[in-house]
Order: C-alpha cells, then structure tokens, then sequence
C-alpha cells in the first residue's frame, strides 16, 4: 500500500514553551504572549532546519529572492503563524476572538444548508481557519470538522467557542461543541464524515494536503508547479449529493479574522460514470479548489502554513 505523506501535524515546540505561552496568556493577555513570540519567531528563522521548511513556497510565491530577502519572507511568515497560534490559544483559554464575514456570505451558506440539510466546507491551512470556524454560529446545525490527531502532538487545538453571528445576548454566551473526526482513523474517518452529514452536520474538511494511498489524490496546477490534492471531498460530495463551499479566513488583527465563500460547488451524483472515470473525474473540483488557493496566496501570502515542499 503506497502512501503519500509529507507532512506532519506535530508542534515543533517542546510541552513546557506551550505552556509558558498559555501562562503569559493568563497573566497579561494576548500582548504578552506576543513579546515572547517575537523572539522564538527570531530562533526559528534562524534555525537552519527549520527555516527551510517554506523555502519552496517563498520561491514560488516570491520569486528569487537575495539571501537576506528569503529570511525576511520566512520571518514574516512564521510570524504570522505564530500570532494565528497565539490567537487560537487566546480563543481557548480567554474566549476572545472576532470572526466577521458579509451578509452576502453568511447568505449564501444559509441558503445552501436549508436547501440540503447538510454542507461541506472546504478550506485549507491558511489565515485563522480553526478561528474562522467560529463564524458559523449563525448556522443552526451540528458541526463537525476532520483534522489529523496525531499521537505525541502537544498542541491544543480550539473547538469550543462562543458562537458569534447569533441573534440575542443569550445566543452569543453559548458554547457550541464541535466533533473532531480523525483521518487517521479506520478508512480515513471516511465513515465518520458520511455518518456527520447523514445526521444533517456541516462538515469542515481542510482539502490541501494528502495522506493515505496516492490513488485517492490527483495532480493539479499551483504556484507554477503540479502538487496532489487529495479528492475525498468530492466523493463524499457526490455520494451523499451534498454542496461544497469553498472557504477561506484570513487574520485581519490582532483577534480578527475575516471569513469569506470564495466559490459553490456542485458535485454530481454520478460523476466518474461517464468517458472520464476512477480519480481523473474529479480533477476539475480539485483544480478549481487549487485556484482559489492560488488566489488567496496572492492576497495573503504570508498566511499560507504549509511548511514543506508541495510539488515535490
């Protein structure tokens, strides 16, 4: 069984600097949290090994750049990284961050979820997506997202909010529970999802990176290159003919983030039975996806958090 794993979901930093952090966090709020981060942003960028994780990305995004520009673009984007880290802990412990998005957005997922009863929100490891999440207070429906638990990660992860976007102060001093599904599980939590969105759930699946077997992936264009994006969203889609929203959030501030629909889509019931079959039908959703995140990078570029090397 060939598999197609580049990437790890595991904290680079030891269990006690989390805890120093969640610490200033308690003590002095998030400006505190953010002085230390300066420095450990420093040591990192610093680190050899470490500072050439986004080396192809900055390449490609950027262009060649001088030796004194390329530590300057992977300052900032562990820097952003880390103030999205900061924030999310911020959001955990404090309860405090700003998920804001257009009416027309919050529109168009009302819309889309009272006309199936389920939804797919695709999104990718880019601005404050796990903060973004908590903009779907306004959706009255159960929630669950797929993120890799892996054994050993000492990070805390941030699903349990208070809902924003609802109508009243009682509303919005809710706490809404989020199921976490892993795709390290059996099947990659595949069953998990189909049984989520039968229960009428709106399921949040980030779609930018791969894992398990190669046969679930294909290739498709980003950033001047070909990368694997895996096409297990669109399966589910299609088998349970449910919408995919494509959607990004982007940190706007110091606790603000601003989520937006980039683009709907609308998988058929009976894609690969036609001329093109197997994973090659589903390469346009895929690409599609790869556009819009192309074109976020090109908005955002010092928000994109996959640290290693995606066309190799």
């Amino acid at each position: 069984m060939k598999r197609n794993r580049k990437w790890s979901s595991r904290s680079l930093a030891p269990a006690f600097l989390h805890n120093i952090f969640y610490g200033l966090i308690r003590l002095l709020g998030r400006p505190g949290a953010y002085c230390l981060l300066f420095f450990v942003v420093c040591f990192y960028t610093l680190l050899p090994g470490v500072s050439k994780r986004p080396a192809e990305y900055i390449q490609r995004r950027f262009g060649a750049q001088s030796s004194l520009s390329r530590v300057r673009h992977t300052f900032l984007l562990y820097w952003n990284f880390g103030k999205m880290l900061v924030d999310r802990a911020v959001l955990r412990i404090l309860g405090d961050f700003k998920a804001v998005g257009s009416d027309a957005d919050k529109g168009c997922l009302q819309e889309l979820y009272a006309k199936h009863k389920r939804l797919i929100l695709l999104t990718g490891h880019v601005g404050c997506w796990q903060m973004g999440f908590s903009y779907l207070g306004f959706l009255n429906a159960p929630k669950a997202v797929v993120m890799l638990m892996e054994h050993g990660n000492v990070d805390k992860h941030s699903f349990k909010w208070k809902m924003s976007g609802g109508a009243g102060q009682d509303r919005k001093n809710k706490v809404e529970e989020v199921t976490v599904i892993n795709p390290a599980a059996e099947l990659g939590g595949t069953i998990e999802m189909l049984t989520a969105l039968r229960k009428n759930s709106v399921l949040c699946i980030n779609g930018d990176r791969t894992m398990g077997e190669s046969r679930h992936n294909v290739r498709v264009d980003f950033l001047r290159g070909k990368i694997e994006l895996p096409i297990t969203p669109f399966k589910i889609a299609a088998t349970t003919e449910t919408p995919v929203a494509i959607v990004f959030s982007n940190r706007s501030k110091a606790g603000e983030g601003i989520f937006r629909v980039a683009e709907v889509l609308h998988v058929p019931a009976d894609i690969g039975k036609g001329e093109v079959r197997g994973a090659e039908a589903f390469i346009p959703f895929a690409q599609k996806f790869s556009a819009e995140l192309e074109r976020y990078c090109q908005e955002n570029p010092y928000q994109f958090y996959n640290f290693y090397n995606m066309w190799d």
